[in-house]
């Protein structure tokens, strides 16, 4: 009786302790978006990766949909999930955009199921932020300076007018420091 349970045991324990692999190390990260930043997504098959953003997603474009997978639904509005479909080193690119119209970019990078790049780790979360700054700028357009009548010369006709000038930096400065919400 007690050999009808020893057989079972005795050819089950080899094989799941050789179905453990190797150990994944994972990586979360918060990324503040950047425009002119491409983040590098790592990623492994078997696992998938998700990416949080800020606000609404209004659209995501995969580069390559014959190796990678990239899943957005309207009832989590914040999420893409992404993960390799092919066990073989790949490499994509994905764009993601939200409601307010900002643009995400990132290199997805599928090292593929070799056992070599064990020591790469999956990125299993990427949460996006807004860059945050203790300016608040209007969208009310604010006249930069005021403009004065221009006044004839001696001959009583008024000055010809010059062609659109670029403004200096000092100029674009001064223009976006009115823009900001200031008390009266």
């Amino acid at each position: 009786m007690k050999l009808r349970w020893l057989i079972p045991i005795a050819v089950l324990l080899p094989l799941r302790l050789g179905a453990t692999g190797p150990a994944v190390s994972s990586r979360v990260a918060t990324i503040t978006i950047n425009l002119n930043q491409v983040t590098a997504l790592h990623l492994r098959p078997e696992f998938e990766s998700t990416i949080r953003m800020p606000e609404e997603i209004t659209s995501v474009i995969l580069g390559s949909p014959s190796s990678f997978k990239a899943e957005h639904n309207e009832g989590e509005p914040q999420y893409v999930y992404v993960k390799p479909i092919t066990k073989d080193p790949v490499q994509s690119n994905l764009l993601i955009a939200t409601k307010s119209g900002q643009h995400v970019t990132l290199e997805l990078i599928s090292d593929g199921a070799s056992a070599n790049n064990a020591n790469q780790p999956v990125d299993f979360l990427i949460e996006y932020r807004v860059s945050r700054s203790f300016l608040i700028v209007s969208d009310a357009t604010v006249p930069v300076m005021p403009k004065t009548a221009e006044k004839p010369d001696s001959s009583g006709a008024s000055p010809p007018h010059s062609p659109s000038v670029v403004p200096s930096a000092i100029d674009q400065e001064f223009e976006q420091q009115t823009k900001l919400n200031a008390p009266k």
